[in-house]
């Protein structure tokens, strides 16, 4: 996109379509739901664990879309439309069953032995940062009101902290600081990985989404809480540029 140079992307399209079905054959059930370990989505020990999370299916959303437009740059018409029809399906599935109209928010359905069961449908009850994740990708039809959910990100009481966001809802029974038993632990600190792709995708909403809800003012806020949260002092007192796994928020 920045040199406008194809080759490259034309000559990985054969490799991308094949590393995509490969995704299709682990991680996406009969139902046509993809599913991930928490840990694999490098968010280990997540209140909500394992199941079909809003992040898989929108990297598997943003994955289809790439690779529809670098078919189009091939001249490949059927592998285009293929790929955009995959992109619309998952598209489909996250807005109509990860999305909790109660809470206006995307949240993720736990996968149980029999994936198709109706009963194993149900979102769990907490909000987490990864929720956001679908305006990574500009996923969310625009005008439904699904921007609603960032009204969490500014709110105190749930995912704003000094040095946050933090990575799960702070009113949940769940929700845990804690550096003792596993190493990583999603269930509270902020995590400069998640909050990052939490800035791209409130930059995608101011971009691309007519709304009210978050300002360019209220980016600029997270945007420093980002940065500031980037230092560490040394015994001598001396503020060293510094970015860990995670923080306390």
């Amino acid at each position: 996109m920045v040199t406008g140079k194809t080759e490259q992307a034309k000559d990985l399209l054969p490799d991308l379509i094949t590393n995509y079905a490969e995704w299709e054959k682990e991680r996406r059930d009969p139902n046509g739901f993809f599913w991930q370990y928490d840990n694999d989505d490098g968010m280990e020990a997540a209140i909500g664990g394992n199941g079909y999370r809003p992040t898989i299916n929108s990297y598997m959303y943003g994955d289809a879309k790439a690779i529809a437009t670098i078919a189009g740059l091939c001249d490949k018409p059927e592998v285009d439309a293929e790929f955009l029809k995959k992109a619309e399906a998952t598209k489909q599935f996250t807005q109509t069953q990860l999305w909790d109209k109660d809470a206006h928010f995307f949240k993720m359905i736990r996968r149980g032995n029999t994936p198709t069961a109706e009963k194993d449908m149900k979102l769990l009850d907490v909000i987490e940062e990864h929720g956001l994740t679908p305006w990574y990708f500009n996923l969310p039809d625009r005008g439904q009101g699904y921007e609603a959910a960032w009204r969490h990100v500014l709110d105190p009481q749930i995912l704003r902290a000094p040095y946050g966001p933090t990575t799960a809802d702070q009113r949940h029974p769940a929700f845990l600081i804690s550096y003792e038993g596993h190493e990583c632990q999603w269930k509270g600190p902020s995590w400069p990985y998640s909050t990052a792709a939490t800035l791209t995708a409130m930059a995608n909403l101011l971009n691309h989404y007519q709304q009210s809800v978050v300002t360019k003012a209220d980016y600029l806020d997270a945007l420093r809480i980002y940065s500031n949260s980037h230092r560490r002092p040394s015994e001598d007192g001396k503020i060293l540029p510094w970015i860990d796994e995670n923080l306390h928020p």
